[in-house]
């Protein structure tokens, strides 16, 4: 009797044993191992990028305007504000672009001073100049693009000299950016100084050539916003500032001033928006940053301007205006 109790006890034991192997090992009767599984392991999430920065150094096309925006009825906004809506939370967008500014005025302004102090190795800079580098009459702001970009006077050694090489100095990534267009009303024709190709050079090319020279990531915001701009004749100009709005006779609709003053150079929240876009899908080519763009981005429609449609809007700016 005793070697029969001994006998079943040995095999519950064993029982018991092969339970726990089996269950170990993932197997039970209502979800079977798969074969592109691994048994006992679950998938990993999809990695996500590294907390990085990334630096925008340009002009008034690009920088963020401070204040309450009453200075028009569709007031200045520079593209450079509006890229975080197009990155992943990870990255962090740091404007310090200024208008007015060249490439060369830049460098004795304090926001320099902060890029010098805090780019770092993995960050990125977005260089974004040319609207102010070809204004000959000032010595504080003019660089040539007419000459080669050895030359310490021109548009290219400015660029390469102040930018290109701090950031690859601190192990950063540079970007290089060709300007937006100038608006030409209602005209296609884009050509000569609406392209910034001036009696002092061509800056879009001399960009160009800068980074086809040092193998340096380029955008071209200026062939981009050119093809653009000429699809879309007279209306070009829904994309940039406009100084007036307009009230209708039933009192409650407002609209912008489109036969008064139009701001051809400066960008409005909606052409910011579609250039930081079109930023945005190009720097998806470029390794490295293209994993900080957001899948799946919309280009910006017109209607993102009506939060300025306002009667409130209109009489605060009629009353600044009086």
């Amino acid at each position: 009797m005793r070697k029969i109790l001994l006998l079943l006890l040995i095999l519950t034991v064993f029982g018991t044993f092969l339970l726990s192997a089996c269950d170990s090992q993932g197997y039970n009767d209502t979800v079977p191992p798969t074969d592109d599984a691994v048994p006992g392991e679950e998938t990993a999430p999809p990695e996500e990028p590294a907390k990085n920065s990334i630096y925008i150094v340009g002009d008034s096309l690009s920088c963020e305007y401070k204040g309450n925006n009453l200075e028009a009825f569709y007031p200045r906004v520079g593209f450079g504000s509006q890229l975080k809506n197009y990155t992943h939370e990870k990255l962090i967008v740091n404007n310090l672009a200024l208008s007015g500014r060249s490439s060369k005025s830049f460098i004795s302004e304090n926001e320099y001073k902060t890029l010098k102090l805090l780019l770092r190795e993995g960050n990125y800079l977005i260089i974004a100049f040319g609207h102010n580098d070809h204004n000959s009459e000032d010595p504080e702001k003019f660089t040539d693009a007419s000459k080669d970009y050895t030359d310490p006077t021109s548009f290219g050694y400015s660029l390469y000299e102040n930018y290109i090489k701090l950031a690859r100095e601190k192990g950063a990534i540079p970007i290089l950016c060709t300007p937006v267009v100038y608006c030409n009303g209602g005209s296609s024709d884009y050509s000569g100084a609406y392209v910034h190709n001036t009696e002092t050079g061509d800056y879009p090319q001399a960009i160009r050539d800068l980074a086809a020279a040092y193998n340096i990531p380029v955008i071209d915001l200026t062939n981009i916003t050119k093809v653009r701009y000429e699809e879309l004749g007279a209306e070009a100009y829904r994309y940039h500032s406009v100084k007036n709005g307009l009230l209708s006779e039933d009192g409650v609709t407002v609209t912008p001033d489109l036969n008064g003053e139009i701001d051809g150079c400066h960008l409005n929240l909606y052409g910011a928006s579609y250039v930081a876009y079109r930023l945005a899908e190009e720097l998806k080519n470029i390794d490295g940053i293209s994993k900080y763009i957001l899948d799946d981005i919309e280009e910006p429609t017109a209607d993102i301007l009506e939060r300025y449609h306002t009667v409130e809007r209109l009489e605060k700016l009629d009353q600044l205006n009086k």
